[in-house]
């Protein structure tokens, strides 16, 4: 025990001493505070002047506005996050205690005798929610918003309430969304792209869904996420030929894979690599906080706006290729059609039935897949739903016509799939 007072002692004078005060240092707030969650709600009856934080990410809230924690969370994998780039300054070279990575020391919590636990970026369950709040008030993210997602300006508003430094977490907010805007303003071309926002395993690979806060970086820049997300197997590849890619994967990688490298994604140029999960990049990203996004949108904005400008070199060089193919004369078994432009709106009226029967790229590997499941079931029945290309209606087809920018219009919507992985 008086190694562990040694030691607090020690980080809270030194932080000090580089100019971040502790908790309590600056004017008091209206308390008691009571701040309403997903588990109901906790009353925080004096300015807290021990915080720990358990979410993955909030030691970065607190410091923001100044609170150093008495314990914080570990980052999982092998980033430093104790020597992250954008938060020097505010631990000024001091490592915090820490209570646990993957599982809570909920001992260690005890001992550290804390007045508030945040734990807006934990995804506790109610279980850890009733024993953390025997220990301190504690407070979760608000019920509207799932594990590991909410916003990263809700999330500072909150801390700064809990904290009783709303005017200091308010500035910060509007410094970043006044950020945001300015990158959104240089960068028009973003509007209306499609990004999304990948990593990779042995299995496959994992697009982030809408409500993962590694996504809200694109959507806050202007960015549109693709129909679909979640995890997939490397035969569906190609859903990952979008605008531009944000991937946590070398470019040997992808370049090199026999599947990944021949997508129009990879080959023009439109990924923005990220080294692994110990790129700083990569960890300001899942940081997402008033801090991280500063430092990261000064590096990645460029990134992206030189990737869109790629394809867009390379979209029409392919457009000039395509024209200069027409007129387009086919024969038939009814004589001779010339087709004088490259089509822009395409009906197609032969009739097929099941995946199989399409014998297209994209209709085999899930004829074949649906086989798998189900041996010797008739073609189409107990089938997914096909995916296929967005139409100009919204709509989309199991069909496309190879190297064109021709639309499809037929056959209804695929549902969009989603993921609750965690992964920092």
């Amino acid at each position: 025990m008086i190694g562990r007072v040694s030691l607090l002692a020690f980080v809270l004078g030194a932080l000090v001493t580089v100019g971040v005060q502790p908790v309590g240092a600056q004017g008091a707030a209206a308390f008691p505070v009571t701040i309403e969650h997903k588990y109901g709600s906790t009353t925080i009856p004096a300015r807290p002047k021990r915080v720990v934080t358990v979410g993955f990410n909030e030691q970065d809230f607190t410091l923001a506005v100044g609170v150093v924690p008495v314990g914080v969370r570990e980052w999982l994998g092998d980033f430093p996050f104790q020597e992250r780039p954008w938060a020097k300054e505010q631990l000024g070279g001091v490592e915090l205690p820490t209570v646990g990575a993957i599982e809570l020391d909920i001992e260690r919590i005890a001992a550290l005798q804390p007045d508030l636990i945040l734990a807006l970026y934990a995804g506790l369950t109610p279980s850890e929610y009733e024993t953390l709040s025997r220990i301190a008030p504690t407070i979760v993210q608000p019920a509207e918003y799932g594990d590991w997602g909410i916003p990263w300006d809700v999330q500072m508003l909150i801390t700064g309430r809990a904290l009783g430094r709303e005017e200091e977490a308010q500035r910060l907010v509007d410094g970043v969304r006044a950020q945001y805007a300015s990158a959104r303003a240089a960068n028009p071309s973003f509007k209306g792209k499609t990004a999304a926002f990948v990593s990779f395993n042995s299995n496959g690979f994992l697009i982030y869904p809408e409500d993962d806060i590694r996504t809200q970086f694109l959507t806050w820049l202007g960015f549109n996420l693709p129909e679909e997300t979640g995890s997939f197997s490397q035969e569906r590849a190609k859903l990952l030929d979008v605008d531009v890619l944000v991937a946590v994967a070398s470019p040997d990688v992808l370049e090199n894979d026999p599947i990944y490298g021949t997508l129009n994604v990879v080959r023009e140029g439109r990924v923005v690599y990220l080294d692994g999960w110990t790129d700083p990049l990569a960890a300001a990203i899942g940081f997402n906080s008033p801090l991280s996004l500063q430092f990261l949108l000064e590096q990645i904005v460029p990134r992206l706006a030189a990737a869109i400008d790629r394809g867009a070199v390379r979209g029409a060089q392919d457009n000039e290729e395509r024209s200069a193919a027409f007129p387009v004369q086919i024969e038939h078994k009814l004589g001779v059609t010339v087709i004088p432009k490259e089509p822009e709106r395409v009906i197609t009226v032969g009739l097929v039935h099941g995946a199989l029967a399409f014998s297209t790229v994209l209709s085999i590997p899930y004829a074949l897949d649906d086989l798998a499941r189900s041996p010797g079931a008739p073609f189409g029945r107990g089938a997914r739903t096909r995916p296929g290309l967005k139409s100009a209606s919204g709509s989309t087809s199991g069909m496309s016509l190879t190297g064109s920018g021709t639309r499809m219009l037929s056959t209804p919507k695929t549902s969009r799939s989603s993921s609750g992985e965690k992964t920092c």
